[in-house]
């Protein structure tokens, strides 16, 4: 029997290329469903959720940096999110997306 955690080191390249596939996979699924569904993923790590963003195009991505460097509080973030939803369904008709923390 195996225990339900592993422990295994994981370097960066190895860690966003799993969260990358995991991510990708997540943002490729939101469309065979038949309703309005926006993930939300976080990585840990700004320049892990970067790398990732580079390689998926979510919908938004917020990074710890940018955010603390704007000075963003949690409503302006929600606000924003918000404002992007609204936006790609009244503009161009899509009702999901994927955004990275």
């Amino acid at each position: 029997q195996l225990p339900g955690w592993i422990p295994a080191n994981l370097g960066f390249d190895s860690a966003s290329c799993i969260l990358a596939e995991a991510a990708g996979n997540i943002a490729l699924s939101r469309e065979s469903l038949d309703r309005d569904i926006y993930h939300f993923v976080a990585c840990g790590s700004s320049p892990l959720t970067l790398e990732v963003a580079m390689q998926i195009h979510p919908t938004l991505c917020f990074i710890g940096v940018d955010v603390a460097q704007r000075g963003l509080s949690l409503q302006e973030i929600v606000d924003e999110i918000c404002d992007v939803i609204v936006d790609r369904h009244h503009k161009h008709g899509l009702h999901s997306g994927v955004v990275m923390v």
